[in-house]
């Protein structure tokens, strides 16, 4: 079922910005599709969408993001009170939903009162229905500001593949999972056990070990995409370092014969090291003790004259025939001796097994064990030998690189940030490794290997299904978690083809002539060959991803935008203002006045009439200049006006609290 969310206004008194009360409500009710909201450089933009993001995420009551020093410092410079107030009003599909916080800036907290359908309710309670687009990680991008373009390609500070998944509730999978689960668990509780005493205690581990797989399999992700952030990163440093490099040819070739000769080393090491782990294969080659005993151990079966050329077998089938090989009748007497004495021989698979050994023996130790052995020791020399090498060769190569970009401040700071992300990526290599560790010898609690943890989980609830007598519902839960799974991992994986290739195709219109394109998502936005690029092209490609991800859904969202065209030139405006009114069915736009030039006149030939204009600006401002003709409405508050009009708005000047302000 579709979910409709409009934000019908909001109220603020008492916080850094201006107190104001804006309402988007026009006709009957309804919000206008585009809102724009000028307010001057230092006037409270950044604390307005702040406020806004932190009240619909419910996020001033978590003190990891918002500590009693950030919410003391929402508080208005030189209030008599230590009490703020902040007022959010929503429509949620034609239900209205309000919530309000209120600052208590003497023990730095905020309460939160929420009021949707018949009464209010303390504390953050909207509807189930919008939960999941009403957190932290999601209303970012929905309330959107260029910082968070910039973090759209950076692993550390968004989860793009998670409001994916949001926006499309591929959490149904998971929720489906855990149900199954939960059915599991209720049998396993409802069933008497053979082993009533071990039932509780088997039962807790299960859980505990749910929780800390789950724990490890995020940990470890996390890990995985910091990696691929900094590996990306690297390489466009590298890049960039190689063409600094490459403009002086002496430089270039210096540096490439150093690097030449660095390769060259590491290239043998790993070839002579794979060469050696194969001999060691055999482990008569690292011994000649070793080697000497199983010679030995074949030479004892020589002299006993194992195996055998006659097998059990023929004995046991000569029992059944009429006559005797020799052709004497076979008798009750023979058939009785023949069969005590077959016991004597060995079977026809042990005649097999000890012929191979032996054959085996003299293949690959005969009288050569003596050189095989000879043969590691000279290729562990050779490896300890260019292992020196290459570590001579790699401290040669890192002075070279220094005396190459000695005299050069962008190569020596490409060279740190190279030296920095490669040290980064070792730790982080470190961390993947320890939650990839295959090493069973520790405690559950001291154990970081996923494979593990899941070995130890599948074998406790296989031992809790015996004693309860539930291994076929368990086989049965086993066969729907793989087709869950599956069923997500291929939902996930088509929904992110389809974005990033609907994403270019914007991209491709907003910015023709830029060679810059999306590659893939995971936790971020990946670029095609480069980490990051522009101010202007961040943002444009942050706009073709949410114009493309809430075009595909069919929930409808608001679009909250800070300085919506304000690093991006004339040309690209237009564009801008062409497609991010249609990104939702409502768009809102904190603006100052200079970004008006090439976005105003094309968002109004785009959208049409259907636009409100409201200017709010901070009270200390000179009453005198201020001109509001019959089609503006002013509004006047303790320490903010604020003007409704589209002929105030677009003769307001002022860039800044302190510059002069006109209106033409």
């Amino acid at each position: 079922m579709s979910t409709s969310i409009r934000i019908l206004g909001w109220e603020s008194e008492g916080l850094r910005c201006p107190d104001h009360k804006i309402t988007f409500e026009i006709d009957g009710g309804v919000p206008s599709a585009v809102t724009l909201i000028q307010m001057p450089n230092g006037t409270g933009k950044t604390t307005t969408l702040n406020l806004l993001r932190g009240t619909l995420a419910g996020a001033f009551q978590d003190r990891s993001i918002w500590p009693k020093e950030k919410i003391n410092q929402l508080q208005k410079k030189d209030s008599e009170t230590d009490a703020g107030f902040f007022r959010a009003d929503l429509d949620i599909s034609g239900q209205r939903l309000t919530i309000i916080v209120k600052f208590d800036f003497s023990d730095g907290t905020a309460e939160y009162k929420t009021s949707f359908g018949s009464g209010q309710k303390t504390g953050f309670n909207p509807p189930s229905a919008v939960q999941r687009f009403f957190r932290a990680g999601f209303v970012n991008f929905f309330a959107f500001d260029g910082e968070l373009a910039e973090q759209l390609l950076s692993h550390d500070h968004t989860d793009a593949e998670r409001a994916i998944e949001d926006l499309f509730q591929l959490s149904i999978f998971e929720r489906i999972s855990r149900a199954v689960d939960d059915y599991w668990d209720f049998e396993t509780a409802s069933k008497t056990a053979t082993e009533q005493r071990g039932l509780s205690r088997r039962q807790k581990r299960v859980q505990w070990l749910r929780v800390r797989l789950d724990e490890l399999v995020a940990k470890h992700a996390e890990k995985i995409g910091e990696k691929k952030d900094i590996e990306t990163e690297l390489d466009e440093v590298r890049e960039q370092f190689a063409e600094r490099i490459s403009s002086s040819q002496k430089k270039a070739t210096y540096l490439q014969q150093k690097e030449r000769d660095f390769q060259d080393s590491r290239n043998l090491v790993k070839s002579l090291s794979k060469e050696l782990l194969a001999k060691m294969r055999l482990p008569v080659a690292v011994s000649r003790i070793f080697a000497g005993e199983v010679m030995e151990f074949k030479a004892g079966l020589d002299r006993v004259k194992l195996p055998e050329s006659a097998a059990k077998e023929f004995f046991e089938e000569l029992i059944d025939e009429e006559a005797c090989v020799c052709g004497r009748p076979m008798d009750e007497a023979a058939r009785k001796n023949i069969k005590h004495r077959a016991a004597q021989y060995l079977g026809s698979d042990e005649v097999i097994l000890l012929n191979g050994l032996k054959s085996d023996v003299e293949q690959y130790i005969g009288s050569g064990a003596q050189d095989l052995n000879s043969e590691i020791q000279r290729l562990t020399v050779l490896i300890i030998e260019e292992v020196k090498r290459r570590q001579e060769r790699q401290n040669a190569l890192d002075l070279a690189t220094l005396a190459v970009s000695r005299d050069d401040p962008v190569l020596r700071k490409a060279q740190d940030r190279i030296r920095q992300l490669e040290v980064e990526l070792s730790k982080v290599l470190e961390e993947i490794r320890r939650y990839e560790d295959a090493d069973d010898s520790f405690k559950d609690e001291n154990t970081f290997g996923i494979s593990i943890i899941q070995r130890r989980l599948e074998d406790a609830e296989r031992k809790l299904a015996e004693i309860t007598h539930t291994i076929e519902i368990k086989e049965k839960r086993d066969i729907l978690h793989r087709i869950l799974k599956s069923a997500h991992s291929l939902a996930r994986e088509k929904l992110i083809s389809d974005v990033v290739a609907e994403s270019n195709v914007l991209i491709e219109k907003l910015m023709p002539h830029n060679n810059i394109r999306l590659q893939g998502i995971d936790h971020c936005l990946h670029l095609e060959g480069q980490a990051g690029g522009s101010v202007g092209e961040t943002l444009c490609v942050a706009y073709a991803f949410l114009a493309t991800l809430f075009a595909q859904t069919r929930h409808e969202l608001p679009f909250v935008v800070d300085s919506p065209a304000g690093s991006i030139d004339l040309r690209v405006r237009e564009q801008v203002a062409e497609l991010v009114p249609k990104l939702s069915m409502q768009f809102i736009a904190f603006i100052i006045s200079t970004e008006r030039e090439g976005f105003l006149d094309a968002l109004e030939r785009s959208v049409g009439s259907d636009v409100q204009y409201i200017t709010l600006f901070r009270s200390s401002v000179e009453n005198a200049g201020i001109t509001v003709n019959d089609s503006d409405t002013l509004a006047v508050y303790n320490d903010g006006k604020m003007v409704t009009g589209r002929h105030f708005f677009r003769g307001f000047q002022i860039d800044a609290e302190n510059e002069e302000w006109r209106s033409d």
